[in-house]
């Protein structure tokens, strides 16, 4: 008997029961709550706020050993941000001050509050000068009111009481440009430069705009700050390296929706203490649940919603940015909540919501957006994987019958979008199973081949690419009713703008498929969906990873969505999130351990799952 024809009797009994309760026609005392913290069952509440409430999953009941934070919000957004605040907040400044302290070691400077001063200023600037006036109201009442939850729990962070809404601004700012180009850049002037016009330099050099030139003015300020005239991030390598996956329709066990989306970031900052979901149920709108870490959740890198919508973004990097646009964090928020399916959704990812607010991206990501369909049992299933610089998007929309739509959205500099289609305009948008390995200008790059069309390689183990004759290297292989991605787009017109995955942006002489990306990420989750496909083995890494099925196919579900999941996690995977986008079910795993003893999320002995349902109380 399926989960699902559970839920529609016990659902059914209730609404018998209710409807035949008798004729006592008394009033019931109004429940503001509606008996949420009566019908908590997930982990113990721990304290409350009006209708809030924050609950702990005991370290005992985790499979990696630490303590999960289960926050639930209701009511106005002004409200659920006072409940956040007053709940959380000495653990988000102390999640603050935490991943302060490991930038500033990672940077040389020793002292978090030299960072804090340097690192805020910066970020205030972008808060204020460019994302604030391209965030909805209803985000600016959250956070006062995040601010305002925060002084009543005694938190102090800055000059006083005044300077704590700057703390949730921080942290939005500071997750959303995590992969920007300018903080690998080295140079605090670039950075500077970037604020100051709100868009890089190689983005107003494609639009003929030429950037005003301050360079000097914040370096000198580094250097004032306790020598520090360098990024933090330069040269220690990319914080993202992040993947997602999904599949539904006749691929999986039940017809329902999978989805994955892995967080490999900076390891073992120690904020991993603070692994959390929290729960929004705005009175107006559909309930979701963001989950990451306590305060990284004002915003969504891995969401979902009670309508069955999933999110999930992985840094790509790009020299093409902007900042005059609404936080890409914020943006999935909104999304979730105003968003009953896909075709609802996919406007907040094209800018074309019509409110006045820019939507267009800010720097190269990749996205998921996948909607289960949980009313109907999984019938309208479908996904769209969007690959993003703060130039363009492209979008591939795989519907519920596995066909796809590809399409190319250029924005200018206010963020007005022009829109290509594949079957408008196949010579400017390719589709994934066309991708080849393409160069700077966007021509499909050829290589020397044998007699038998086979790759012939130099001393060095590199294919020889050639001006005439030839052959393509192909890097896209798309299965019907899936998708995957690491950092590679496979949109040319988004590829050619990549230094992400060896992009062409990054020199031209790179190759997708040499990448970690794609050799670790996109390579091996193909692999796996193909041999389910199939019924047959898969080798990995020396190991037999998926069992021979002697040709017979294997259903995708929950456990196959985990292994692939774990199998595609980098080295720095600090959580996982598995979604049953269907069923509302979500496993999910953090990192453990410190030092020596620090072990990925994808390496713990299992993941836990959680029934959303249990936590969106809301039918």
């Amino acid at each position: 008997m399926s989960r699902r024809f559970v839920a529609a009797l016990v659902l059914g009994s209730i609404a018998w029961t209710v409807g035949c309760s008798g004729d006592d026609t008394t009033p019931s005392p109004v429940d503001p709550c509606k008996g949420i913290f009566d019908r908590w069952s997930v982990g113990k509440i721990l304290d409350t706020e009006g209708c809030g409430l924050l609950a702990q999953v005991d370290a005992s009941q985790t499979p990696w050993g630490g303590p999960f934070y289960i926050v639930r919000l209701q009511g106005t957004h002004y409200e659920m941000g006072y409940q956040h605040g007053r709940l959380v907040g000495p653990r988000v400044i102390d999640l603050w001050w935490t991943y302060m302290q490991a930038i500033a070691n990672e940077a040389g400077m020793g002292s978090p509050y030299a960072l804090d001063g340097l690192l805020g200023g910066l970020l205030d600037a972008v808060w204020d000068d460019w994302y604030a006036p391209n965030t909805p109201q209803m985000f600016h009442d959250e956070l006062q009111g995040f601010a305002d939850g925060m002084a009543a729990a005694g938190v102090e962070y800055g000059s006083g009481p005044e300077t704590l809404i700057k703390l949730p601004r921080r942290v939005i700012t500071l997750i959303d440009l995590a992969m920007s180009s300018q903080l690998d850049a080295g140079d605090l002037g670039s950075i500077d430069q970037f604020i100051e016009n709100g868009y890089t330099d190689a983005l107003l050099a494609y639009y003929h705009v030429a950037p005003k030139d301050l360079r000097a003015s914040l370096a000198r300020m580094g250097r004032e700050l306790g020598g520090m005239s360098r990024s933090p991030r330069a040269g220690h390598g990319p914080l993202l390296q992040c993947s997602y996956f999904a599949a539904w329709g006749d691929r999986t066990d039940d017809g329902g929706l999978y989805m994955t989306r892995n967080m490999d970031f900076t390891e073992d900052t120690g904020i991993g203490v603070n692994a959390a979901m929290v729960v929004y149920v705005p009175d107006q709108g559909s309930a979701y649940a963001s989950i990451s870490w306590l305060g990284a959740a004002l915003g969504v890198l891995a969401g979902v919603s009670r309508e069955g919508i999933a999110i999930g973004a992985v840094g790509s990097s790009s020299p093409y940015e902007r900042l005059n646009t609404e936080p890409a964090l914020l943006r999935a928020r909104e999304a979730l909540e105003k968003a009953r399916n896909l075709d609802d959704a996919i406007p907040f990812f094209m800018n074309a919501v019509g409110d006045g607010i820019t939507r267009a991206p800010t720097i190269g990501f990749n996205a998921i957006v996948s909607w289960g369909d949980p009313r109907q049992d999984g019938a309208g299933a479908q996904v769209i994987a969007v690959e993003n610089n703060g130039l363009e998007a492209a979008l591939f929309h795989h519907h519920t019958d596995c066909s796809v739509e590809e399409s190319l959205i250029r924005y200018d500099l206010q963020g007005n979008a022009t829109l290509w289609t594949h079957a408008q305009n196949p010579d400017v948008v390719n589709t994934e199973a066309e991708a080849k390995e393409i160069d700077a200008s966007g021509k499909v790059r050829h290589f020397q081949a044998d007699a038998q069309g086979n790759l012939v390689l130099d001393d060095n183990g590199d294919p020889i690419e050639v001006d005439s004759g030839g052959v393509p290297i192909q890097t896209g292989y798309p299965l019907p009713c899936a998708v995957y991605r690491g950092d590679e787009a496979m949109a040319y017109g988004v590829r050619v703008h990549q230094t992400a995955a060896n992009g062409p942006a990054d020199g031209g002489k790179g190759l997708m498929t040499r990448s970690g990306s794609w050799k670790r990420r996109y390579w091996p989750m193909y692999q796996m969906t193909k041999a389910y496909e199939t019924g047959s083995a898969m080798q990995w890494d020396g190991a037999e990873l998926i069992a021979d099925h002697g040709g017979t196919p294997v259903k995708i579900g929950l456990n196959e969505t985990e292994l692939i999941s774990r199998t595609a996690a980098m080295s720095s995977n600090v959580w996982d999130v598995v979604f049953d986008c269907t069923d509302l079910v979500i496993r999910v795993s953090f990192e453990s351990g410190t030092g020596d003893t620090w072990k990925r999320a994808a390496d713990q002995p299992g993941y836990y799952e959680i029934d959303l349902t249990k936590v969106f109380l809301t039918d």
